[in-house]
């Protein structure tokens, strides 16, 4: 049995598709993966997990973007092709779209062509290529019970899988994970993440936060904060004398997870997979583009009390400032937002997704 897997190009269509095929591997270690990426700079992500990759070069579409959309459209069409020839020679069993521009046309195609299809929505607003491509799936894998409702006509064809996670983010022992930063076991150590790409805003948010705070001694910071920000970050900690380990991208999350009291972070479905497979306290910040696909998935843990949510206006740091105050000030009340995620099943997003595929081809 062979699987061919399209994904977008963001972190959060990437990281479940490499959640999947992890899960896949070690369940039915006899079927055969392709990942097909829609760029070339991507491919170095398939090789260093050893996963069997091509490349079709795709681009999204905007409003009002003129020449890059004509450039969009011309990429499609040459992709058209490509795609089919992909089919016809790895000749998949089932095709597995995780988002993105490029696996509207595969999901299509195999179809067309007689191939089982399924699609795995991470949000739980449905993006515009799934909410599209349900028509054409024979299955819907969705990481939340909330996107249900959003996809009613199509009750039939979903499964609640969950997110698939990496194989590697496992629970580490608190002390064994402080150990790994050299950090102190005393204090309330806070992990600040902006998104796969990192946020400026998020970023500066949380630091003008940090400074103004109070009492400041009790804290420790590990800021994983994209490429723009590090070296005036790692300065400013510095210079306040805060003990924090900053890094414009990290890939050990197991470590950072689970060295970690409370998280401030955007609300991409991954992470908030993260939290819900960690229990950790969270302040979420959600991307206010987009969609407005976060501010619904911060909703899911806001509602069973595991986060605080803060929407992105102009006193985004003064908010920040004062609920990490809070949070940091009453330990009790992290213990309660820990003990809330026993509200909220985890799933195993990759074996429970890993099966569902199987199905399609008994």
């Amino acid at each position: 049995m062979r699987v061919l897997i399209f994904t977008g190009s963001s972190g959060g269509h990437m990281f479940p598709a490499f959640g999947f095929i992890d899960a896949l591997q070690i369940k039915y270690p006899l079927i055969e993966t392709l990942l097909v990426l829609p760029r070339k700079s991507l491919g170095e992500w398939a090789k260093k997990r050893s996963y069997p990759y091509k490349v079709i070069e795709v681009s999204s579409f905007g409003l009002a973007r003129g020449m890059r959309n004509a450039k969009a459209l011309l990429q499609l069409c040459i992709s058209c092709p490509k795609i089919i020839f992909l089919l016809f020679t790895f000749r998949p069993a089932v095709v597995v779209g995780f988002g993105g521009i490029s696996t509207i046309l595969a999901i299509m195609l195999g179809r067309f062509l007689g191939i089982k299809t399924l699609i795995h929505e991470q949000n739980v607003l449905p993006g515009r290529a799934n909410g599209f491509l349900a028509v054409f799936a024979d299955a819907i894998a969705v990481s939340f019970e909330e996107t249900a409702s959003h996809l009613a006509h199509f009750e039939k064809k979903l499964i609640l899988t969950g997110l698939p996670l990496r194989k590697e983010l496992i629970r580490i022992g608190k002390k064994e994970a402080l150990e790994f930063f050299g950090m102190n076991e005393s204090l309330v150590t806070i992990l600040v993440l902006g998104g796969s790409q990192g946020s400026h805003r998020v970023n500066i948010a949380f630091l003008g936060a940090i400074l103004g705070l109070m009492h400041k001694d009790g804290i420790q910071v590990i800021h994983i904060c994209g490429p723009l920000d590090c070296s005036a970050l790692n300065e400013a900690y510095g210079k306040e004398g805060i003990p924090a380990r900053v890094f414009d991208f990290f890939e050990k999350m197991q470590f950072a997870l689970s060295a970690s009291d409370m998280v401030v972070s955007r609300a991409g479905a991954s992470t908030i997979a993260e939290l819900i497979r960690y229990e950790l306290p969270a302040i979420l910040i959600p991307y206010p583009f987009a969609r407005k696909h976060q501010a619904q998935n911060a909703r899911h843990l806001q509602t069973i009390g595991a986060a605080v949510c803060i929407e992105e206006t102009a006193v985004l740091e003064s908010e920040l400032k004062d609920n990490i105050a809070s949070l940091v000030n009453d330990k009790e009340r992290l213990v309660r937002m820990r003990y809330a995620y026993r509200k909220t099943a985890y799933r195993d997003g990759g074996n429970l997704l890993s099966e569902a595929v199987r199905s399609l081809c008994p």
